[in-house]
């Protein structure tokens, strides 16, 4: 492959990684889930529901999903905004 070609098909796909970076608007988090005596979960599909807040305590509700995260040995992943796609306007205040 010359030099054009691969000029060419790295700016191709330079411009494709940027387009899915500024759609994908998701935030990804990573937790534990522990019952009241701190032990970890079974594993398995646990539904939960995930919010926003303006303020630590009390405030307004700004954004809100619930979903079914896979929770293994106490852990679990999920990218918020994945079920309920974010208002970019709730994080300009």
């Amino acid at each position: 492959m010359n030099n054009f070609i691969k000029s060419c098909l790295f700016a191709f796909l330079s411009i494709l990684t940027l387009t899915v970076v500024a759609q994908n608007r998701t935030i990804s988090i990573q937790s534990t889930f522990k019952d009241i005596s701190g032990k970890p979960i079974p594993d398995g599909l646990q539904s939960v529901k995930f919010r926003l807040w303006t303020e630590s305590t009390g405030g307004t509700l700004k954004w809100e999903e619930t979903a079914d995260v896979d929770v293994q040995s106490g852990v679990y992943s999920h990218l918020l905004g994945k079920v309920t796609p974010f208002n970019l306007s709730i994080f300009g205040d």
